[in-house]
């Protein structure tokens, strides 16, 4: 077939025309402007040598050479569009999974960042991500690449330990503006957004059964992302992170803060296939650069006790550090 009717557009462009037999409406529904399919109309009709349209009255009418050609450039356009499609499918099967698993704020404050600045990386991979999913290294897991917290995967084939930070308990500046800001004596009179999701079970009981106990009522939610709308709309306090700061969030003085270990972590076959050793580096790279300096500072009182009644048996030891201020380092609220 020559090139000039090889060209989809052309073909896509008589078949808008001959549907709403009105430019403007047909360039509208192309994309384009009246000027360009003009243009394409005259190139088809010069190759098939024929007229296609003819105005009758003011009105474009098609012509009978144009009303044969409605058949043909309907299966053109078909079997042209399945040829697409295979192709597009074959380009996509071609290029290799990155199955990623993490928290949705590490998603939103870290990888979408992350994915901006090196889309070139990222468009060889076909990305799939898993939020608020306990990372699985094992043989029947699918995941390629993991940012965890509190201890790395067991089965994993690298963990890369990338820096710490602090969980605080936190609410969005409008519950604080509504409700004030808890202190030991006042939760009786907070709500406290009770998580759910699989990562903040995974910590065990603690703090959720004791802050369940010590406020005045609790409101479950299912995610993060849930228990961010919650506390925007004033409805309680859930947990934070220093980067939260720029996003509205008070991290509340006064309460313990969980000390908590980033690592990124790849399977093993992942790691074995040499062509991801340059994505693999930029990932763990950059993910130093977001978790450092992020340590809560060192407590100013001698155990958690003395500022916070937690239940004495626990379910794993704790290393909790206090947040006795709101002056944080300039590199924290970067």
């Amino acid at each position: 077939m020559p090139a000039s009717l090889s060209n989809w557009n052309l073909i896509r462009s008589f078949l808008a025309l001959s549907y709403f037999l009105e430019y403007t409406a047909a360039a509208q529904e192309l994309g384009v402007s009246v000027p360009t399919l003009r243009r394409r109309i005259d190139r088809l009709e010069s190759f098939l040598n024929c007229r296609l349209f003819i105005y009758e009255r003011r009105v474009l009418q098609l012509t009978p050479d144009g009303q044969q050609a409605i058949e043909i450039a309907t299966q053109a356009d078909r079997i042209m569009g399945e040829v697409r499609e295979l192709q597009g499918s074959r380009q996509t099967a071609a290029r290799p999974c990155l199955n990623l698993s993490m928290d949705e704020n590490v998603l939103h404050y870290f990888w979408v960042p992350f994915a901006a600045r090196n889309a070139a990386r990222l468009s060889a991979y076909q990305t799939k991500i898993d939020v608020d999913q306990i990372p699985d290294f094992s043989s029947v897991s699918e995941i390629d690449c993991a940012i965890s917290f509190d201890e790395p995967p067991l089965l994993a084939g690298v963990n890369e330990p990338v820096g710490s930070f602090g969980i605080y308990l936190a609410a969005h500046q409008r519950y604080v503006e509504r409700w004030g800001e808890p202190t030991v004596e006042t939760l009786n009179q907070h709500t406290f957004l009770r998580p759910t999701s699989e990562v903040f079970t995974a910590l065990g009981s603690w703090p959720l059964a004791d802050l369940e106990r010590l406020c005045g009522q609790s409101l479950q939610v299912t995610s993060p992302k849930q228990a961010d709308t919650a506390t925007r709309l004033g409805m309680g306090f859930f947990f934070g992170t220093p980067w939260l700061e720029r996003e509205g969030y008070v991290l509340f003085e006064g309460f313990p803060v969980l000390r908590t270990s980033a690592f990124v972590s790849f399977s093993t076959s992942f790691v074995e296939e040499t062509a991801n050793a340059d994505l693999m580096q930029t990932i763990v790279e950059e993910a130093k650069v977001f978790f450092r300096d992020r340590d809560p500072p060192l407590p100013s009182i001698n155990t958690v006790e003395d500022s916070f009644p937690l239940r004495e048996t626990r379910e794993k030891p704790l290393n909790w550090r206090i947040r006795t201020n709101k002056v944080r380092p300039e590199t924290d609220r970067a």
